[in-house]
């Protein structure tokens, strides 16, 4: 099935790109949007390569985002193909520009910034994404989710308490979008663990490594596993929990 996106450019992108325009700083922007496009065109290819499905591809002023359309249980390692090809490209077309020769302070400087900051683990950062495979490696997918999210504030907040100590008003906006997308993660935990169940209870998955859960907690499965619960005495598969739990909820499948 062929793989077709939309690629959105944000207003604010045009009004920035103007404003450096107005004031001598254009080239450092179109350097900056290099990079941002490079670094998301790996990640579409990643996305590609493992045949999952882009929704689009949002280009900001200081970022990017890919956002996929997938089944939450997707396999850790087409995940961890598809968030390390960003940095990974980014960091081919810096090697490529040096042994070209074509180099200057600028280009390595943003290079450099936005490859380390985006390499930070707070969301919506790639930083976080990876310390999120690494949780949903040995967490519950729930626990993950949260364990992953705090640290992204503790963060965010010393990132804060810096900003306003320098008066840094570039970080203070970038931080202030991170913020907004932190909330909307927060947000979005409980519709994202019911999605994992559902897609459990709905599909069959070929799991090799399986969990014991010493209870009926369906909050404790794992990303990649198969579960065994055990439950009033006995031993009860993963389908057979699910069952109980969609029809005593009454979820409307549709």
């Amino acid at each position: 099935m062929k793989n077709t996106f939309k690629v959105e450019i944000s207003a604010i992108y045009y009004i920035v790109g103007l404003f450096c325009f107005l004031t001598g700083y254009f080239k450092d922007f179109i350097w900056i949007s290099l990079l941002i496009m490079i670094h998301e065109c790996g990640h579409v290819t990643g996305a590609i390569i493992c045949n999952w499905k882009i929704e689009r591809v949002i280009i900001l002023p200081f970022g990017g985002m890919t956002l996929l359309k997938e089944s939450l249980n997707r396999p850790i390692y087409q995940e961890w193909l598809i968030v390390l090809l960003g940095p990974i490209y980014q960091m081919i077309f810096f090697l490529i520009l040096y042994f070209l020769k074509y180099m200057n302070p600028i280009f390595m400087l943003y290079h450099f910034l936005l490859l380390g900051f985006n390499l930070l683990p707070m969301i919506p950062l790639d930083g976080a994404k990876m310390l999120q495979l690494c949780l949903e490696s040995i967490l519950s997918y729930r626990c993950a989710k949260y364990v992953g999210l705090w640290v992204s504030i503790f963060l965010l907040l010393f990132l804060v308490g810096y900003t306003i100590h320098s008066c840094n008003i570039l970080l203070g906006i970038i931080l202030f979008f991170v913020a907004k997308e932190n909330i909307k993660f927060y947000q979005h935990i409980p519709y994202q663990m019911e999605k994992f169940l559902l897609e459990r209870y709905l599909y069959t998955y070929s799991f090799r490594k399986c969990c014991l859960i010493k209870s009926g907690n369906l909050y404790a499965m794992k990303r990649g596993y198969r579960h065994l619960f055990w439950k009033q005495s006995t031993w009860k598969t993963e389908q057979g929990i699910l069952d109980t739990y969609f029809i005593k909820n009454k979820t409307r499948i549709i």
